[in-house]
């Protein structure tokens, strides 16, 4: 569609018709409310250009051609046609003219037509307006005779008429060349059939703006893009000899400058002369419209154009330009553009690189969601393909999309892939049936599934997860068949099985529906970290408190969790903290746990969870396990009493009694570090007194207290009585150089020692009763003695 024009007429006038009203060159006529900012464009560079020569030698007007020109100034679009008329109005001088011309500021005003195409148009007038008003050029004007399909064939017919057109079309668009296009013509129409052809090849905006005037007198002082001289009427114009800064292009001896051809623009003008010329004029205005905003896309705008045109699947290069242009481009042209050429897409996916059908999927699966179907599915093919050349499957899972109309192929595609693959891209393609959302049946995938089972049974190190797999609780209850029927068809493996096949299988196994699911929670218990084992324990705890015999479940699978492992503490009061009324333990339960209470060396741990559980009388463990709890309740107390600040020998003495030899044998080493760092050597020696064949050991461990600057009181009472009492049978040499060792500390520190330590040992000689205060007085007499003297010879007057 064609719009609105202002029109102006531009001669030679009497006084009383131009708009000037004097004689001369002026504006003679005017369409009502034209912008007269354009009549100063209009004068300035679209004027018609007389040939001084021709008129001094009187040429007859038919001679003169007529020029035609166009001009972008200024947001201002103007076109103007001008013919010699001959004499002036007002005088005999030769050298009149006559320009009408055609101005906007609307480039839409031109429709598709390029400026150039206006050249013979039946709406310019040869001859003045009636009056100083003209009439404006109204939409639905029509123009020149020389159209898209004429432009095709006058370039066609013209001798190396294509290797032209692409070095002006070339020019004309290669930005970094500012270098301005001459003509050498006789005929003007020559020059615009040229003009029109490569402008064609220029988007419609673009070619709006290159300026061209044909004919000029002055190519130097013209400011157009293309200009045009004739032969006759210039000297010293430019020519191929001598082109003077210019591209020239000699119409009359057919021959030009030498103009690197652009890749692309030769792509153009090989298509407009071998294609229906419409459809490529088309494919120019949408590569720009696409272009538009979108640098990035550079040379992939032919191919997307090509695509939505002429219907060309773009070439593999330039896919991930136009991918990424459907990913980012605006709202209109994805609905105007997007489903035509996402068609022409996948007409070609097979030699599209890794990765960019996933940037197409994610462009389109939202915004052109009846197109996201096809995509997915291509993209479906290329990536079993990809496997099947040896790639991996691909992370993550993709975005579910409206239309699923593309699954039954999606499923049967991924069952012929699967049906007869090796067990390795078996597995590959049970994880790219689950990114894709696609579960094939499974009697659609034998043999190929079969097999797979049965290489993984036989090999548990491999790890899978069927969480990765679509259909993967199907394909993994396969393989607990056969694994469970291998555990009940040997029990004593069972175990060792379950050890196996836990770290993958577990998570499954927690309904306890089969003898495998119950090795494999036993298993688990063992393995799992203490978040998930905590979290695994309570979950399976509360399920069996809520099913409908809760009481039986509940010691069916506390007897399952606990058979190879034992409670922690915190387990045992979330266990009793879910019990259910009525529920009990007998000596069969905890095995594990029983077992760890009976060894030389029990843990704390262990110890702790089975005196919840024995201690709430839900649990009744067997006689050995219960007298071995006891023991080492009574062992965990005496080390408790040796701890404390305030102690009852008499009491802790009975305490000690009270546990077998083997149990303290087992806890010698932590009975010996309680004593030696007992706050209350009274408590030491209780103990030592039930326990003579400790004293050797304990009086090594007492050195290494007594040798710090920072040794306790009880420690240094217990040096007095140490050396006191008669030294052990298996005494060494060592063992009383080490006693003379701690003798010595205990004197120097009497001699040197402070009032406030001294009375802190005092108290603690006191605390032990007996005649062990006499004998400390006594020991410690000379020390007193000697320490005042020293104190008289040091001057000290403060001392008694």
């Amino acid at each position: 569609m064609t719009g609105a024009f202002h029109t102006y007429i531009y001669t030679n006038c009497r006084a009383d018709e131009g708009l000037q009203q004097r004689d001369g060159f002026q504006f003679q006529a005017v369409s009502p409310g034209a912008n007269l900012s354009a009549m100063s464009v209009i004068q300035r560079r679209l004027l018609y250009e007389p040939s001084p020569q021709w008129m001094r030698e009187r040429r007859p007007v038919s001679d003169y051609p007529p020029s035609f020109s166009h001009v972008y100034d200024s947001n201002m679009y103007a076109t103007a046609a001008g013919l010699y008329v001959g004499r002036e109005s007002t005088g005999g001088r030769e050298g009149n003219q006559l320009t009408h011309a055609i101005a906007t500021t609307d480039p839409s005003s031109y429709g598709l037509v390029r400026p150039a195409q206006l050249f013979g148009a039946p709406f310019w007038t040869p001859v003045q307006a009636p009056a100083q008003q003209c009439p404006p050029l109204e939409p639905g004007w029509q123009p020149g005779p020389f159209g898209v399909v004429e432009a095709q064939r006058f370039v066609r017919s013209q001798d190396r008429g294509e290797a032209m057109l692409t070095a002006l079309v070339s020019h004309l668009r290669r930005g970094d060349d500012r270098r301005r296009v001459m003509f050498v013509a006789r005929e003007p129409e020559l020059v615009l059939r040229w003009v029109t052809a490569a402008t064609l090849l220029i988007p419609h905006r673009e070619a709006l703006r290159i300026g061209f005037k044909i004919f000029t007198l002055n190519p130097a002082y013209a400011d157009h893009r293309i200009l045009a001289v004739h032969p006759e009427w210039s000297t010293g114009s430019a020519s191929l000899d001598n082109q003077l800064g210019y591209v020239v292009f000699d119409l009359v001896a057919h021959d030009w400058t030498r103009v690197e051809p652009d890749p692309s623009c030769r792509r153009w003008v090989r298509l407009f002369l071998t294609e229906d010329p419409y459809d490529v004029a088309d494919a120019v205005e949408v590569a720009a419209e696409v272009a538009d905003g979108h640098r990035g896309l550079g040379p992939a705008g032919m191919s997307l154009a090509l695509a939505v045109v002429l219907g060309r699947p773009p070439e593999p290069e330039a896919v991930p330009a136009i991918t990424e242009w459907l990913a980012t481009c605006r709202p209109k042209l994805l609905s105007r553009y997007g489903p035509d050429l996402i068609d022409r897409l996948l007409e070609n996916t097979d030699r599209w690189q890794p990765g960019e059908l996933i940037r197409l999927d994610e462009a389109v699966h939202e915004a052109l969601p009846q197109r996201a179907a096809a995509v997915r599915l291509a993209l479906l093919r290329s990536e079993i393909r990809e496997l099947t050349d040896g790639g991996t499957v691909r992370p993550g899972t993709l975005a579910e999309i409206e239309d699923s109309a593309w699954r039954p192929d999606a499923s049967d595609r991924l069952a012929d892939a699967m049906r007869m693959a090796p067990p390795e891209p078996f597995e590959a393609l049970l994880r790219l049936s689950a990114r894709f959302g696609v579960a094939p049946q499974q009697t659609m995938l034998e043999p190929g599934l079969q097999s797979f089972v049965e290489h993984w049974l036989q090999h548990p190190e491999l790890n899978y997860y069927s969480g990765d797999w679509a259909g993967g609780d199907e394909v993994e209850h396969k393989l607990k068949v056969l694994l469970n029927r291998r555990v009940e068809d040997d029990p004593k493996a069972a175990d060792r099985l379950a050890d196996l096949w836990c770290d993958t299988l577990v998570d499954g196994a927690t309904g306890l529906a089969t003898r495998l699911d119950e090795v494999l929670v036993s298993a688990g218990m063992r393995i799992l970290e203490e978040d998930d084992r905590f979290r695994f324990v309570r979950d399976m705890l509360q399920a069996a408190r809520d099913a409908p015999e809760p009481i039986a479940t509940f010691e069916f699978v506390t007897a399952v969790l606990w058979r190879r492992e034992p409670p922690t503490e915190t387990e045992a009061e979330r266990l009793l903290g879910l019990l259910p009324e009525g529920a009990r333990f007998g000596p069969e339960h905890f095995p594990a746990l029983s077992a760890r209470l009976l060894v030389q060396r029990v843990e704390d741990e262990h110890f702790l969870a089975a005196r919840v559980l024995a201690g709430s009388r839900a649990w009744t463990p067997p006689a050995p396990v219960m007298r071995a709890l006891m023991h080492e309740g009574t062992m965990r107390d005496v080390l408790d009493e040796l701890a404390r600040a305030k102690v009852d020998p008499t009491e802790l003495t009975k305490l000690v009694r009270r546990v077998p030899q083997h149990t303290l044998d087992n806890h010698r080493s932590e009975l010996l570090e309680a004593m030696v760092s007992a706050k209350v050597a009274a408590a030491a020696l209780a103990v030592l007194e039930e326990t003579p064949d400790l004293q050797r050991d304990y009086q090594r461990k007492l050195v290494s207290k007594v040798a710090r600057p920072k040794w306790h009181p009880a420690q240094m009472a217990m040096v007095f009585v140490l050396h006191l009492l008669p030294p052990p049978p298996d005494s060494r040499e060592s063992d009383e150089q080490a006693m003379d060792y701690m003798v010595q500390r205990l004197q120097n520190f009497l001699t040197r020692g402070s009032d406030a330590r001294r009375g802190e040992v005092d108290s603690q000689i006191e605390l032990l009763g007996g005649d062990w205060p006499a004998r400390w007085d006594t020991f410690t007499r000379p020390g007193r003695a000697r320490r005042r003297i020293t104190w008289l010879l040091r001057g000290d007057n403060n001392t008694i």
